[in-house]
């Protein structure tokens, strides 16, 4: 959401001030200028990517637009639900936490969070780190390497369209300058025609440039900063997950493996101590 309102500010703005200074909003509408350039860039995104790293792009471009879905609630949701797993594990041991991880949208505890369920990234990677820890085939210090080693190809892959988007948006002012070359040739060929059709078609020359500079500087580079900041935001709730894993693993009570949780949130959205053990104590999976 952030992403469209700094993008309406930055529209507008240039839009006003151009007016102010007394333009017309409609020279800057020269729809062989936005072909240019914008074609161009979309080429150059597609010659430089794979396919995979493209449906990426696009995928991330949709949810920067949203927002991030990593709340306060969402965070605190997560806790309680693997602490709730996590009592059963102590309970019943792990053989009671198998269905849970493996069956999660049959689970009694974790239907209850559907805002975990709906994760379909993070529920895939609890399940991925819990199966070691089940199936005894990891020691703790392993499972800790282990889960870093994922965390770390997880922040590459991520990071894949946000180079492509930098470039793109790096190369843009250059491609502006390529439209407002073909404007030029094009105004060379009437140089000898009435002065204000020969300044007209220097400005629409020059709507190539500015649309490169405009798209490059203004759309693009906050897009891939935002794709970033979501990236962290994300990865930041993956962290969570294998703090608590880690740390059950390691053999610790589950309220203490929850306490490692909350350690590893945001500090932007973090719960309290004494809040979140109060809202622990008092859940389901509480141990009577």
């Amino acid at each position: 959401m952030t992403l469209l309102i700094g993008w309406g500010i930055v529209v507008v703005s240039v839009i006003a001030g151009f007016m102010m200074a007394g333009g017309k909003p409609t020279v800057l509408i020269i729809f062989s200028e936005y072909l240019v350039v914008g074609g161009c860039a979309v080429g150059f995104a597609i010659g430089s990517s794979p396919v995979g790293v493209l449906k990426l792009c696009i995928t991330m471009v949709l949810r920067s637009m949203k927002g991030s879905p990593y709340s306060q609630k969402t965070y605190t949701e997560l806790v309680q639900m693997m602490y709730e797993i996590f009592v059963v594990g102590r309970q019943q041991g792990l053989v009671g936490v198998e269905s849970h991880v493996l069956e999660p949208e049959n689970s009694p505890i974790v239907s209850r969070f559907p805002s975990f369920l709906k994760n379909k990234h993070a529920l895939e990677f609890f399940m991925d780190s819990m199966k070691p820890v089940i199936d005894g085939k990891l020691k703790a210090d392993q499972l800790k390497s282990y889960l870093d080693a994922q965390l770390v190809e997880k922040d590459n892959h991520a990071y894949a369209p946000i180079g492509i988007i930098t470039k793109v948006a790096d190369a843009c002012p250059a491609l502006g300058i390529v439209a407002a070359v073909l404007g030029i040739i094009i105004t060379m060929g009437k140089v000898d025609g009435p002065i204000a059709e020969v300044g007209m078609s220097v400005a629409h020359a020059l709507v190539g440039t500015f649309l490169g500079v405009f798209l490059g500087y203004g759309i693009l580079q906050p897009l891939a900063a935002n794709i970033e900041f979501a990236n962290h935001d994300e990865l930041a709730y993956y962290t969570v997950i294998r703090s608590g894993i880690v740390a059950f693993a390691s053999g610790a009570s589950p309220l203490t493996a929850a306490e490692y949780m909350r350690s590893s949130i945001p500090e932007d959205r973090r719960i309290g101590g004494d809040t979140l053990e109060s809202l622990l104590k008092s859940s389901q999976g509480a141990p009577r």
